[in-house]
């Protein structure tokens, strides 16, 4: 119970774990979003004018749109996954979970980044750069939360371990168990 009514001081790594919670409901929502997109994709993307035959054909005018897509499904897949695992680690307080949060949440705003600007350059793709843009500004707020913590992590390291076992702690738990064995050998 909190006597001083302040929570830096009773638990300076709570946004940590409240930032892993919002990255791990971050990353079930892109990886749902992007398996949804994937699986109605073949309803609004139009089919390429020439069969593909190198991977600079996605290039051409007719068939980039289901390149594009793509490289923002596969970007919302392996970073929603991403975020899912860094959520996990921000909320053990894992000294190095800030930094990994940050790597994810920044190639994802900048993959988001590349990929609206290239879609809004490009003519008649103003609706799929708007949903690229607006990954963009999601990425880019799930970034500022991880900065965030990682600071607060850098700022107020976790304890050490307790799962870890040292010598003194297993001749303590020996000292311990051989002294309740005495009390009920016959």
């Amino acid at each position: 119970m909190p006597t001083n009514h302040d929570t830096e001081q009773d638990n300076p790594r709570a946004f940590v774990t409240g930032t892993g919670f919002v990255l791990q409901g971050a990353g079930m929502v892109f990886m749902l979003g992007a398996c949804g997109v994937w699986l109605f994709s073949a309803f609004f993307i139009d089919k390429a004018d020439a069969p593909v035959e190198t991977w600079t054909d996605y290039l051409n005018s007719s068939s980039s749109a289901a390149a594009y897509i793509t490289l923002g499904l596969v970007t919302c897949l392996v970073g929603g996954i991403g975020l899912a695992a860094v959520g996990v680690g921000l909320q053990g307080e894992k000294p190095s979970s800030g930094y990994w949060a940050m790597g994810v949440t920044g190639i994802m705003a900048g993959l988001f980044g590349a990929l609206s600007a290239t879609l809004f350059l490009r003519e008649g793709f103003w609706g799929i750069g708007l949903v690229a843009a607006s990954l963009l500004v999601g990425s880019i707020g799930l970034f500022m939360l991880a900065c965030y913590s990682s600071g607060i992590l850098k700022k107020h390291p976790p304890p050490p371990d307790l799962n870890d076992f040292t010598d003194e702690l297993l001749d303590e738990y020996r000292a311990k168990r051989d002294e309740r064995r005495k009390k009920y050998d016959v």
